[in-house]
């Protein structure tokens, strides 16, 4: 089922920089992604604290969604896959930018029929000058948010009055038409349905759908190798591990464990954009009253071509720490 919050107001998904006049100087600008999936699970864990106070617990440096994880069994949610956006029958994907997913598949499928992925692969073919990614070739951008700014004053933050000479603008976004956000979600799932405050400043109504993401999808047949598309941030080391420790063989080891296949070879393959990996916010802890640590992670839209040795089944999987709550979302298509 998927469960999600269909705005009815602008909403600000936050990126993870203070409004500090301290940190920030004398004008603060406060940038929004246009989906957040940490923002989302904070949503949804404060339905969960509404139903009862005493779902929240102290997390670790380790395991900082402890409890978020507490707030959603109050939902009776067992494990997320997303967040994605519904627009009409179309699936949407990403954080700063989202991606019809359809369409997305559409293209694969063409490139493949047409042999230049295979090409691109090789290295036979390369992408038009300045051009970063297939995407930006063949794909058709919507634009599916507007953007509005707010302006504030900051605040002296023990007084609470005007700080003289300092001010805060916030970006906001708004879907131009109507738009769910949220998650596929398992479990015996029960939730108030309503409008809720959403972020700072925000409101939504809480929407259930009964679909899941395979509904949405075309997705059949086995392959030994094939697209692993990720279509949300995939974690690939816990706060307490070392960031050298990032190297190709992980990358593959995450692959490799999650998919349930031995991966033979993994090659980046620039479909929506180049592979990246960019140091992930976790969010702000609540209970503590703490910004939860920033951890590697493979930004969504990112893919690369997998060559297992056996066959895999065309499908969504969850790849990687935290996999639970959406982040690692991968889809394989043959």
């Amino acid at each position: 089922m998927f469960i999600g919050f269909e705005p009815i107001s602008s909403l600000n998904f936050r990126r993870a920089l203070p409004y500090s006049p301290q940190a920030r100087g004398p004008v603060m600008f406060g940038e929004s992604y246009l989906m957040k999936t940490t923002t989302l699970l904070g949503a949804l864990a404060y339905l969960g604290w509404l139903r009862d106070e005493n779902c929240t617990k102290e997390g670790t440096v380790d395991e900082p969604f402890v409890g978020v994880s507490s707030c959603l069994k109050t939902l009776g949610i067992e494990s997320l896959r997303g967040p994605f956006a519904l627009k009409g029958s179309n699936v949407y994907f990403g954080e700063d930018k989202l991606y019809p997913l359809l369409n997305v598949l559409e293209l694969w499928k063409r490139l493949k029929d047409e042999g230049i992925a295979s090409e691109l692969l090789k290295g036979k073919t390369v992408l038009p000058r300045k051009k970063k990614s297939v995407w930006e070739v063949y794909g058709k951008e919507e634009d599916l948010f507007k953007k509005a700014i707010s302006y504030g004053i900051a605040l002296e933050r023990d007084k609470k009055a005007i700080k003289e000479g300092y001010l805060y603008i916030k970006e906001r976004v708004f879907p131009r038409d109507k738009i769910v956000m949220g998650f596929f979600a398992t479990g015996n799932l029960s939730l108030s349905m309503g409008a809720y405050p959403f972020g700072k400043g925000g409101t939504a109504r809480v929407v259930e759908i009964k679909k899941e993401l395979e509904d949405f999808l075309d997705l059949n047949g086995k392959s030994e190798e094939g697209l692993l598309l990720f279509l949300t941030p995939t974690i690939l080391l816990k706060p307490s591990e070392k960031i050298e420790d990032i190297t190709v063989e992980r990358i593959k080891d995450v692959i490799e464990n999650d998919l349930g296949c031995g991966v033979e070879e993994v090659k980046p393959f620039p479909l929506l954009r180049r592979f990246e990996i960019t140091l992930y916010p976790l969010g702000w802890d609540l209970v503590r009253d703490i910004q939860r640590p920033h951890v590697p992670a493979i930004v969504p839209g990112s893919a690369v071509y997998v060559k297992c040795r056996g066959p895999l089944s065309a499908g969504v999987y969850g790849l990687g720490d935290y996999s639970y709550l959406g982040f690692g979302t991968a889809l394989f298509s043959p």
